[in-house]
C-alpha cells in the first residue's frame, strides 16, 4: 500500500485513448455516426491483418520451406506438403489481390471525412442546416455501405490465409521432429 502511494501518478499519455463520443442527435443519427466509425475501424483492421498475414508468409518463407520439405520425399509424404504449399500460395494471392485492388472507399481515411461533415451538420443551427444534414446523412450512409462491403470482401481471404499459414507452420513443425 505504501509503495502505491509513492508511485508517480499516471500521466494522460499512459492511459488508453478514449473512444470518440458520438455527436448529440437523434438516436438514428447517433447510430449512423457509430456505424461510420465502426466501418472505418473495420476497413483499417482487415487491411492491417492482411498485411500482417502476408508478411508472415513471406518472412517465415512458408511456401519455400514447404517445397523444400517435399523435395525428395515419397509421394505420400511430399504430395500433401506440395498441396499445402499450393493452398498457401493461392490464399496469399487472393488476399494480396483484394488488399491491393482499388477500394470503393479511401483505405486510409475511410468514412471519417463524411463523419466530420455529418457531425458539423448535426451541430449547426437546425433552421440553416436541414438540407446539409440530409445530404451529409446520405453521404455517410453510402460510405458506410461501401466500407462494410469492402471489409467483408477482405475478411474471407484473411481467414483463408491465416488458416493456410497455420496449417503450413504445423506441417513444418511436425516434419522437424
Amino acid at each position: 500500500m505504501a509503495l502505491a502511494l509513492l508511485a508517480p501518478a499516471r500521466s494522460p499519455r499512459c492511459e488508453e485513448p478514449a473512444e470518440p463520443a458520438p455527436p448529440p442527435g437523434a438516436p438514428a443519427d447517433v447510430a449512423l455516426w457509430q456505424r461510420g466509425q465502426q466501418a472505418g475501424e473495420a476497413v483499417v483492421g482487415v487491411r492491417a491483418e492482411a498485411g500482417r498475414l502476408q508478411q508472415r508468409v513471406k518472412s517465415e518463407r512458408l511456401a519455400e520451406r514447404l517445397a523444400a520439405a517435399a523435395a525428395g520425399r515419397a509421394p505420400e509424404v511430399g504430395g500433401p506438403l506440395l498441396a499445402l504449399r499450393d493452398r498457401l500460395v493461392g490464399a496469399w494471392s487472393r488476399s494480396y489481390e483484394v488488399a491491393s485492388r482499388r477500394w470503393p472507399v479511401d483505405p486510409t481515411r475511410v468514412c471519417w471525412p463524411q463523419m466530420l461533415l455529418f457531425e458539423s451538420a448535426l451541430r449547426a443551427p437546425a433552421a440553416s442546416s436541414e438540407g446539409d444534414l440530409s445530404q451529409a446523412r446520405r453521404e455517410l450512409a453510402t460510405c458506410a455501405d461501401r466500407a462494410e462491403l469492402a471489409a467483408r470482401a477482405l475478411a474471407a481471404p484473411n481467414r483463408e490465409l491465416a488458416e493456410a499459414a497455420e496449417a503450413a507452420a504445423r506441417a513444418l513443425a511436425a516434419g522437424d521432429r
